[in-house]
Parts: C-alpha cells; sequence; structure tokens
C-alpha cells in the first residue's frame, strides 16, 4: 500500500505581504490599491504557475516535485540544518510549526540579498520540510533524510 503523504499547498500571493517598490501601485479604487510587478517569471523549479492548470492537473505534479526533492538536486539554497520554530519548555514543544528545514529558490535567495527592494517574481518558491520536534532528534542526521510534510509557497500574481 502507497504511504499517504501530507502536502499543505498554499498559493499565496507575495504582492501584500512583502510588496513591491512604491511606484508599482495601481489603483482600482482608493479603497483597495492592487500592486503589480513586471519581474521576469522565475522558472528555476520547472513547474508551470499553479494559476495555469486546474489544481487537479497542478497538483500531481508538484507531488512530483516535491517527492523527488527535486529542490535539492537543483542546489536551491536552504538552512544549514533541521531547526525548531519555537521554544521547547520544560518537555513541552510550543513551536508554531514541527521542526523545519526550509529551501529558497534562486529568486528567494537574489529578492532577501536585495533588502527586499523589488517584486519577487511569479515563480518563486519557499519549501519548508517538515519533521517531528524537537530538532535536536534530527541532530547528526543525514541531510538527506526525506521529509513526510512539506508547506509549499509559490508567488503567483494571477492565483
Amino acid at each position: 500500500m502507497r504511504k499517504m503523504v501530507k502536502i499543505f499547498l498554499i498559493y499565496f500571493s507575495f504582492l501584500e505581504l512583502f510588496g513591491c517598490k512604491k511606484g508599482n501601485v495601481t489603483k482600482i479604487n482608493s479603497v483597495n490599491p492592487v500592486k503589480t510587478c513586471t519581474t521576469p517569471t522565475d522558472q528555476s523549479s520547472g513547474l508551470p504557475l499553479p494559476s495555469t492548470l486546474p489544481n487537479k492537473e497542478y497538483q500531481p505534479l508538484l507531488y512530483q516535485f516535491l517527492g523527488t526533492r527535486k529542490y535539492q538536486t537543483l542546489n536551491w539554497q536552504k538552512d544549514k540544518t533541521i531547526r525548531d520554530t519555537g521554544p521547547l519548555v520544560g518537555s513541552t514543544y510550543i513551536g508554531t510549526h514541527p521542526a523545519v528545514r526550509i529551501y529558497y529558490s534562486p529568486s528567494v535567495i537574489q529578492w532577501m540579498e536585495k533588502n527586499r527592494a523589488n517584486c519577487l517574481p511569479d515563480g518563486a518558491m519557499i519549501i519548508k520540510e517538515m519533521y517531528e520536534s524537537p530538532a535536536s532528534k534530527h541532530s547528526g542526521v543525514s541531510a538527506d533524510q526525506p521529509a513526510k510534510l512539506w508547506t509549499v509557497m509559490i508567488k503567483d500574481q494571477k492565483g
């Protein structure tokens, strides 16, 4: 029987969360300004943008990308170790998420290195591999240890 892998897929627009340069705001009305971004699409993952396919066609592509850890073979930058997302108080872990190792697509790294000055391009990805907490359970474990749970953030202005 094939093991079921839980995947939390979050399509989210980084536009409001991270913002764009001030000159890139188009007002639809005075209450809801819409930020536009003309940065070229990040195609480093080889995946299409989520908004270009129905979910039932996109999800198998994403699952294969995650299941084969394609982001690792693409040498995306990552956290050095599996880390906690909050403190261990006594014997109780109170982190926001389980222990994590985060991978960043090249455009996310470039964006961060430039102090988040411009918009992230569509296709920019952050992949959070999640592991059983606390992270100390994973010290000395190979970096090849596969995750069983992911949170994926994909920038898609149309999605």
